[in-house]
Parts: C-alpha cells; sequence; structure tokens
C-alpha cells in the first residue's frame, strides 16, 4: 500500500511580498482614477452653478417669449404652377370666397335672377400634334463599277513611255512567255474486271495550273506592267526581289518596280538596282472542270519603260 503523507510546505515569505505588492498597486491606481473622476464631477457642478445653470431652461424660455420678428423678414412667395395666369388666379380666389359665402349661409345671389354667381370657366388650350412626315427616303442604289486596269503611275520621274494594248493581244513591244504545267486532283476506286485486268479505276477532278515564263519589252527597262489573266487565277509571284505585285481585280494584277522604297537611300538604290530588261513570274489557276488540258496564258494590257 502507498502511504499517503500530508504536505507541510506554505507560501514563502517572498510569495506573500509579491502578492501584497500586487495588490497594493492595483488599489492605489483604482483610488486615483476614482479621485480623478470625483473631481471633474465636482468642478463640471461648480462651473454649472457660476453660470446660473440651475435656471437655465426659466432663462431659456423668457427668452423665446420676449422675441419679436425681424422687421427686414420677407415673405416667401407661393410657387404658382407653370401655364397658370394672373387671371386664373383671380378665377381661384372667388371660387373660394363663393364657397366660404355658401358654407356661412350667406352666399352670392343675384337679387333679380335668383342664380349663384359662378365663375367663368377658362378655356383650355389644346396643344395642336404635328404632322410627322410619313415619306420615307427610298436608298438610291449605288452604281455597280466594272473594275478596270489602274492606270500607271504618271508622278513616276522615271517613266519616260507607257504602252496599252487590248485584253486579247499584248501592248506593243512587249512579250510574254509561259511553260504552263497542267495537273489534276483524282481519286482511285478499287475493283476488279477481268476485261480491265487492274484493281483500280482513277477519276480526276479539278484542274491546277502553274505557268512558268517571262515579261519582256525591246529590251527597255520595266518599271511597271498589268496583266490580264485567266479568271481561274489565285496568284501571281515575282522572282526578283526589286519587284511587288498587287491583285486589282478578278482577271488583272499590277507588277511593279519597287525597289527605291525598299532602301532608304531612295533615288540611290535605283541607280544601283536598277529596273530589269526582263521579269520572270510564276501564275497559279484552279478550276473545278477535270477536262481542262492547257492553260489560256496572260496578255500586257499595258506596261511602262524606264528613260
Amino acid at each position: 500500500m502507498t502511504k499517503i503523507r500530508k504536505s507541510r510546505r506554505g507560501f514563502t515569505l517572498l510569495e506573500i511580498v509579491i502578492v501584497v505588492a500586487i495588490i497594493v498597486i492595483v488599489a492605489g491606481a483604482a483610488f486615483l482614477g476614482v479621485t480623478v473622476t470625483l473631481k471633474r464631477a465636482t468642478d463640471a457642478r461648480n462651473q454649472l452653478k457660476e453660470n446660473n445653470g440651475d435656471n437655465f431652461e426659466v432663462d431659456a424660455r423668457n427668452e423665446i417669449e420676449h422675441l419679436k420678428a425681424d422687421p427686414n423678414f420677407t415673405p416667401i412667395q407661393e410657387y404658382t404652377p407653370e401655364g397658370e395666369t394672373d387671371e386664373d388666379d383671380e378665377d381661384d380666389d372667388d371660387e373660394d370666397d363663393g364657397e366660404d359665402e355658401e358654407e356661412n349661409g350667406g352666399g352670392s345671389v343675384n337679387n333679380q335672377s335668383g342664380n349663384k354667381n359662378s365663375p367663368t370657366p377658362t378655356p383650355t388650350n389644346t396643344p395642336t400634334p404635328t404632322p410627322t412626315d410619313t415619306n420615307t427616303n427610298t436608298p438610291t442604289p449605288k452604281p455597280t463599277n466594272t473594275p478596270t486596269p489602274k492606270p500607271t503611275n504618271s508622278t513616276n520621274p522615271h517613266v519616260a513611255n507607257t504602252y496599252t494594248g487590248t485584253d486579247s493581244s499584248n501592248a506593243q513591244g512587249s512579250n510574254v512567255t509561259g511553260n504552263p504545267s497542267v495537273s489534276h486532283d483524282y481519286y482511285d476506286t478499287w475493283y476488279w474486271t477481268e476485261e480491265r485486268g487492274s484493281w483500280s479505276e482513277r477519276t480526276y477532278t479539278n484542274t491546277k495550273i502553274q505557268t512558268s515564263g517571262s515579261i519582256s519589252a525591246s529590251g527597255n527597262r520595266i518599271e511597271e506592267v498589268i496583266l490580264t489573266v485567266p479568271s481561274g487565277t489565285t496568284s501571281i509571284t515575282v522572282d526578283n526581289w526589286k519587284y511587288s505585285v498587287e491583285q486589282i481585280d478578278d482577271t488583272h494584277y499590277r507588277i511593279w518596280y519597287d525597289a527605291p522604297s525598299r532602301n532608304q537611300d531612295g533615288d540611290k538604290n535605283y541607280i544601283y538596282n536598277p529596273p530589269e530588261t526582263s521579269i520572270n513570274y510564276r501564275v497559279n489557276e484552279e478550276y473545278s472542270d477535270p477536262n481542262i488540258t492547257q492553260g489560256s496564258g496572260v496578255v500586257i494590257s499595258e506596261y511602262s519603260t524606264s528613260q
């Protein structure tokens, strides 16, 4: 068995002193706070008495009773709604007076006819509605302009001569050559026949034509060329960095000498890299007709040469 012993150990003197000191400090702080609060209340009471605070309600009531109206007081004018006139106000006043007299038993009665004097009603002006214009402007259809080739830039100081032809023949002094390459899209149908002796049959669908050629102008340097191309043309490229290409419409493209704008030297670049006497090009055509076997080629509609 475990023997239980009673502990006789108590608080040490140091612990008791610390606890007593804490109690004294807290009590002193509380006493000091109470003393300050009581002092503030006493000072406020004394100040109120000095200012006759006990009778402030009576003094305030007496001051209000002896107040007089300000002689400079201006009465506030009544609001008059828009559209009413002074005559309307007088009629309203007459109606109010008649009603008051009727209530008092007197009434405003005509001695000869015996009828009441009723105020004449003021006619109300009804605004006349403004008629709305019901005429609808029919939009004028814009005319459809048939696209035409762009003219040669006449502001180019280096252009010496400009030649124009027709859509069916090259402009005077120009020549265009090309070697078309025709190909078709196709798909194979797989089957076996003794007569044919094969396992498939090839069916052609679309036609693709790529023409590589050159443009020349009797040995002159070419500034600009306008080509008339087949309707199935999808793109034209030039194999020379000095020239740029843009599409005018479905059947016309423009090729022009663009080297000066590609260099900050401007005209110096024109001297160092002058226009060419022959331009190599490629034309891509696409058709949904599988029976096309050759390209129709391009035509030089217009060209300009250098000085």
